[in-house]
Formats: C-alpha cells, sequence, structure tokens
C-alpha cells in the first residue's frame, strides 16, 4: 500500500501506528495497481468538464477496474442507462507497462462520446520511451520541458520529479510554504476521440515504481524487547496497556495480538482498549530495522474486574427539568463512566424532580 500524498510504502495485513497526518492531510492509502478515475479540479459538480477523462495508476502486476458513469441527476440508470468502460493495467518482467482504455459501452442522455484522456502514472524513474496508440494507430507524443510546457501542449507527455500536491493554498497564506511532496509521476495527454469506438493504450518501457522504504532505515543487530509487561498501573477492566524497554537500532516495534498484526509503533508502549473484564490475554513482541526483527517477546496479562459489576440494571430516570438533548438522565445509568447528565444549556433548571 502507497501513502497517495508522499508515495511511502506500507504492507497490507496490519494495522498502521504513528501515522503522520498533519491538518492538511487525510490519511489516504492506495493498493498496490490501483487505477483511479479522476476529474478537473473543481469545487461543484457543473465545473467538471465532461470532454476529459483523468486516470491515475499504480501498475503492479496486471489488475482491471470498469468504470462507470451515468447522469448523475435522475434514476435513469434503474432503467439501464449507463456508461462502463474497462481498464486494465499490466506490467511484464521486461519492466513494461502497459495501460489499457478499451472503448466504453453503453449511453445515458447528456454522455458525451467525444474526450480527451489524460493518464497520471506513478513512477520512481523515468522512463526510457513512450508509445500510445488510439484506435490501433501510433500518436507521436512530444516531450514537455516542464509542467506549464505540458499543459500548453497537445500529444504531450512529461516527467514531473518533484510533483507539489499543494496547488490551492490560499495566495500570501501561510499555508501556501506548505510543500506536499508526492513520489515522481509522468504525465501523458491525448487527443480528443471517440471513446466509444476507439481503445486507447499506452506502453511504457524500463518503467519503475520502488518507493524507498523510509521506515526502516536503521542497520544493526536487534535484541528482544526487554521488561516488556503490562504494569499494574496500565492494567484496567476493558484496556491494557504493555510496556518495554527501547531497543538499539530499532525502528519501530510490532505487536501481533488477537489474529492482528500492528506495526510502525515508534513508541514503547501502545493501548488496547474494547477488551473483556477478567479475561487473559497474550501479546507477542518484536523490534524491526532495515536488517530485519528481533526475535518475538511474549506478553501476558488479565484485565481486571468490571467496576460496576455489581451496580443496578434497569434504572430508568425521569426529570422535571428540560434535558440537554442527547445527554438526560440516560446518562447516569448506561454503565459508562466517563458519561453524564446535563439540562438544558443557558436555561435555569433548579428546582426540579
Amino acid at each position: 500500500w502507497f501513502d497517495y500524498f508522499t508515495g511511502d510504502k506500507y504492507e497490507g495485513n496490519s494495522i498502521i501506528n504513528s501515522f503522520d497526518a498533519p491538518l492538511w492531510k487525510l490519511p489516504v492509502l492506495v493498493k498496490e495497481g490501483a487505477i483511479i478515475p479522476m476529474v478537473n479540479p473543481n469545487n461543484n459538480v457543473s465545473e467538471i468538464n465532461k470532454g476529459n477523462r483523468i486516470y491515475e495508476f499504480y501498475p503492479a502486476g496486471k489488475t482491471s477496474f470498469t468504470e462507470y458513469d451515468d447522469d448523475g441527476k435522475t434514476e435513469s440508470y434503474k432503467l439501464g442507462k449507463g456508461v462502463k468502460s474497462l481498464i486494465e493495467s499490466e506490467v511484464n518482467q521486461k519492466s513494461i507497462a502497459t495501460l489499457t482504455i478499451h472503448p466504453a459501452k453503453g449511453d445515458f442522455d447528456g454522455f458525451v462520446n467525444e474526450k480527451a484522456t489524460e493518464l497520471i502514472v506513478n513512477v520512481t524513474a523515468k522512463p526510457t520511451r513512450i508509445v500510445a496508440k488510439i484506435g490501433g494507430k501510433k500518436v507521436k507524443l512530444t516531450e514537455a520541458n516542464s509542467m506549464d510546457d505540458f499543459l500548453k501542449k497537445e500529444n504531450a507527455y512529461f516527467y514531473d520529479a518533484n510533483p507539489n500536491l499543494n496547488r490551492f493554498a490560499t495566495k500570501g497564506s501561510e499555508f501556501e510554504k506548505v510543500v506536499m511532496a508526492k513520489n515522481p509521476q509522468l504525465l501523458v495527454k491525448l487527443p480528443v476521440k471517440n471513446i466509444t469506438v476507439n481503445q486507447v493504450s499506452v506502453s511504457i518501457e524500463g518503467f519503475k515504481f520502488e518507493p524507498a522504504d523510509k521506515l526502516r532505515i536503521s542497520t544493526g543487530k536487534l535484541a528482544a524487547p526487554l521488561n516488556a509487561r503490562v504494569t499494574e498501573k496500565n492494567r484496567e477492566a476493558y484496556t491494557l496497556k504493555p510496556t518495554w524497554n527501547k531497543v538499539d537500532n530499532a525502528d519501530f516495534y510490532e505487536i501481533d495480538f488477537s489474529n492482528m498484526h500492528y506495526t510502525t509503533i515508534k513508541d514503547t508502549t501502545l493501548l488496547f482498549e474494547g477488551l473483556a473484564a477478567e479475561t487473559a490475554y497474550s501479546f507477542k513482541l518484536r523490534a524491526v530495522n532495515k536488517d530485519g526483527f528481533s526475535d518475538w517477546t511474549t506478553i501476558n496479562a488479565t484485565t481486571k474486574s468490571n467496576p460496576l459489576e455489581f451496580a443496578i440494571k434497569g434504572i430508568v430516570a425521569q426529570t422535571t427539568a428540560e434535558n440537554q438533548g442527547g445527554e438526560g438522565p440516560t446518562k447516569l445509568f448506561d454503565f459508562d463512566e466517563a458519561n453524564m447528565w446535563h439540562t438544558k444549556y443557558g436555561v435555569k433548571a433548579v428546582p426540579f424532580d
């Protein structure tokens, strides 16, 4: 998986921790081989350019995606009014990535079949050769020298070595200074053609997309974490918080628990919530760096008893005072010690029954 905003790589089947997500960054992870339909930047669907289609690729192995489109306004789709386009991506053993957009099938009111095509291909090195075909015929492509040059040209491609996704910040603001650096991209722009009869394909020779592992950077032998345990102060009825000593040469730690794999743990502790009271649990912990892993260390711990085990259940309460919405007296008896009852804000509540 890849962080869409940085290109950083993450192993799948894991729960990621210590993920860098400042206010501007919604965590978005893209699966290897993904094909993403896109549109031009807009603030309203009425601003979408219906005469242009854009696809972003993360080529790996052989993958496919069927794009669907309709009028977006009516229920005509229930009557079969819609358009589907099969898109395929394949990388062979010779490092040639072939991207194919098959002719669109279907129709709906307002459908524009004459469209230009733009491809955004994520890479980590400049390709050696690019061949584009529309309807089986080669299209001569011109290499652009800059992004501005690319935007002005037709039938062109551009290798963007340092994309900056911060394109819409308010001019003169502090946020305008923030650089949203992403992995390199190959941009390809193709002419307007009838997409219902013309297949579009682009072959990229010398394709490479191998982001460096920025999480595993340290080297050296790793010892199994010492003093790994759940102390009394970190043991509650529904939570357990294992702690351990810092390991020399470790970049992060991993824990296997309840058939889940927790990774990129930068701290020497991790809180586990939603557990059952008076239940024994077992955790496996190891350190990780560029050279590999330490041996596993096992942590065993048992949650405490339910502090409200003997509280009376089924209590119902009413008040003569008006209550704040969602914060009525039921909050006093819902077995959640963090909740509280509150009368209506800004209104005198006393005296009341």
